[in-house]
């Protein structure tokens, strides 16, 4: 190989992107997955873990058993999207529209969630271990048997929501709502179940 020839390619692979990069990656460009007839992205099973995602537009999206392992979600809409048995564990989902999502069985094991938007979303036998939520809306979600064990939770709304058998145990609670939620056999933070408590967890760390 000639010098010129070998110093072009050295500046060539110098100036590519890291094969690691999240935004670098095909798997995260939106746009090569196909749009449904309704407008949604159709990512079923897609694997995005590790994706810059910010920003973007999934609303109605079909990301059913979708892996977004670590994967960056700041301020994207995925208003009324379904993410079943989705894996969101240690996503980052600052100022996210989740609103109607569907995330039943989805992992959200230490995902961070500040000023999240899970209005109306079904977030049953959801997994959110460990979760960090931080003026978080859940007002009127599904949360029946969702795991909620060792969350922190501050400044949220649970108003309307359904907890039926869900698991706070252990989870830091402060400064958040719970007008009109259904608390049946719902194990509170202490451990106690809600039955026992006067059907809430009213002094039992809520």
């Amino acid at each position: 190989m000639h010098i010129g020839a070998f110093v072009t390619l050295a500046v060539a692979l110098l100036l590519a992107p890291a094969a690691g990069h999240a935004k670098s990656l095909p798997n995260c460009d939106l746009t090569s997955y196909p749009l449904a007839p309704a407008g949604g992205r159709q990512m079923k099973k897609a694997n995005l873990a590790g994706c810059d995602l910010s920003g973007a537009m999934l609303a109605g999206a079909d990301m059913r058993r979708a892996d977004l392992t670590g994967a960056i979600l700041d301020e994207a809409d995925l208003s009324g999207a379904n993410l079943a048995r989705a894996t969101l564990t240690g996503a980052s989902l600052d100022t996210t529209q989740l609103n109607d999502a569907d995330l039943s069985r989805a992992d959200l094991e230490g995902a961070r969630m500040p000023v999240t938007a899970l209005n109306g979303a079904n977030l049953s036998r959801a997994d959110l271990q460990g979760a960090l939520l931080s003026v978080t809306g859940l007002n009127g979600a599904n949360l029946t048997r969702a795991l909620l064990a060792n969350a922190t939770i501050s400044v949220s709304g649970f108003n309307d929501a359904n907890l039926t058998r869900a698991s706070f145990l252990g989870a830091t609670i402060t400064t958040s709502g719970f007008s009109m939620a259904i608390f049946k056999k719902t194990v509170c933070p202490d451990g106690t179940s809600s039955d026992d408590d006067g059907g809430s967890c009213d002094g039992h760390g809520i």
